[in-house]
């Protein structure tokens, strides 16, 4: 069951466009106060963001991934953090840049798992 769950590429390809869409809104909208009112709280939640959307575009494309998936969040986040600038009531940074990309690097950590996982096991 788990195998053919996380090989269902039409799934996480659908999920992946549903997250992306979740990121861009949430990272361009108004904020009134951070969500994680805590040191780093920003930063946690970049990370987990990104590390999110890695998991779901690697189950998505799990050939094309590396470089192409990983690369392309790494363009995103940039793109996303010039357009915050511009919006005049949000304002991005180096530092979210840095989360962003440190979530990708969880996802290649993880990814030897994922592999493990989605293998169908013998029944024998």
């Amino acid at each position: 069951m788990l195998p053919s769950l996380l090989n269902n590429r039409r799934l996480f390809q659908s999920l992946f466009i549903v997250a992306i869409i979740a990121v861009s809104w949430t990272c361009l909208m108004p904020l009134e106060q951070p969500p994680l009112n805590m040191d780093h709280g920003d930063k946690i939640l970049h990370l987990l963001a990104y590390l999110a959307l890695g998991l779901l575009l690697e189950r998505a494309y799990p050939d094309r991934f590396l470089p192409w998936g990983a690369a392309g969040l790494i363009l995103y986040s940039g793109i996303i953090e010039l357009v915050q600038q511009q919006t005049g009531y949000r304002s991005g940074s180096w530092g979210d840049m840095l989360a962003n990309g440190a979530g990708v690097a969880l996802v290649l950590l993880v990814r030897p798992l994922l592999w493990q996982f989605s293998q169908p096991r013998n029944a024998s």
